[in-house]
């Protein structure tokens, strides 16, 4: 997995499947986090790209291992979700 980041406040994430040719792409909010009707003045990006599918199980699994260990940490964290 190859991942760029363009700084901090990360709005947009670009996901590419490299042996598919696939490309996804996710906007985030249209106003900065802590911001009232503050536009963003321009994309910030993660772009990940993945070689297979692999790849994309492993970062899948590590986010639902660190998900379990916040909820542990935290208690409250995902009360109300799926």
């Amino acid at each position: 997995m190859n991942a760029v980041g363009d700084g901090n406040n990360i709005n947009t994430i670009k996901m590419r499947h490299q042996g598919a040719d696939m490309n996804f792409c996710k906007v985030g909010s249209p106003y900065h986090p802590g911001g009232i009707g503050v536009p963003i003045e321009r994309e910030k990006c993660l772009s990940l790209e993945f070689q297979d599918i692999y790849e994309i199980e492993n970062l899948i699994h590590t986010l639902q291992e660190f998900k379990e260990a916040c909820q542990l940490h935290m208690r409250s964290w995902g009360r109300g979700r799926a």
